[in-house]
């Protein structure tokens, strides 16, 4: 292992090699060796590094399992096969100090041997279980073929489920997201093309009309506070209500499920 510097950077660098007792040469290198690595260059280093990863893992659990059978073979066959009888020990007889002995040497065989197999196969399963590697733009990749699975399958008037909003009706298609009407939770969301899973499918007939329009009374709901006011406007995320406290007007957004019509007197 070593460290290239450019012919350059070397009187920064003679202090740290002197003061590091490091041995130090001139070679010819490429420039394109200082260059960071990009794209399938840099897939391809780190591929490189992770099989070199996945050998050494290998080989130690090789060695794991040589250490098993070490352990293992500290205890004679004929040994194994008189403790497998079950005899007690045969207290003040000559044999008890021998047959003590030998059980602790088995207790300690056994745990030697039980722990170097389980560690052989927690090294080979993480070798087996290595990542493909990922470079910068990948995950984006990912995404897109994603979105366009989606966009073929998906159009206005489906029900979709998302992790984080849950069920909704598609209420338009965008370039790389859905606009979701969540009629459950009363609100409309923008979300991404590949977020969604198709539940149903349906027409643009399905799309449904908002609870409460614009003017109309309602009680207005927050955790435990209620609130008289008007609707003022529909959005994407809810209704826009205007109300009062204390005299003091308010404005604020609300969602079809915190909202109630206000009784006629």
């Amino acid at each position: 292992m070593g460290y290239l510097f450019r012919v350059e950077d070397m009187a920064r660098a003679a202090p740290l090699i002197e003061r590091a007792r490091l041995g130090a040469g001139e070679l010819e290198i490429a420039d394109d060796a200082f260059e960071p690595l990009t794209g399938e260059a840099l897939r391809a280093y780190r591929q490189d590094r992770q099989e070199r990863r996945r050998l050494r893992l290998l080989k130690r659990a090789d060695a794991a399992d040589k250490r098993a059978q070490t352990a293992h073979n500290r205890i004679a066959p004929h040994e194994r096969e008189f403790l497998a009888l079950g005899e007690p020990v045969k207290l003040g007889h000559h044999s008890a100090r021998r047959h003590r002995k030998l059980i602790e040497r088995a207790d300690k065989a056994f745990m030697n041997a039980g722990q170097a197999l389980a560690e052989a196969e927690s090294l080979r399963r993480s070798a087996e279980t290595l990542a493909p590697v990922r470079v910068k733009g990948d995950a984006e990749t990912r995404r897109q073929i994603e979105r366009y699975a989606n966009a073929a399958a998906i159009g206005v008037g489906d029900t979709i489920k998302d992790p984080i909003f849950g069920e909704g009706v598609v209420v338009s298609a965008n370039p790389k997201t859905f606009t979701v009407n969540y009629t459950g939770r009363g609100f409309s969301q923008t979300i991404d093309k590949s977020w969604a899973t198709l539940v149903a499918k349906g027409s643009p007939e399905n799309i449904p009309e908002p609870k409460f329009k614009a003017g109309q009374k309602v009680i207005a709901k927050r955790l435990a506070a209620t609130f008289e006011g008007v609707i003022k406007r529909v959005t994407r995320r809810g209704y826009r209500v205007q109300y009062e406290i204390n005299g003091r007007p308010y404005s604020d957004t609300f969602s079809e499920g915190a909202l109630e019509p206000l009784p006629l007197a």
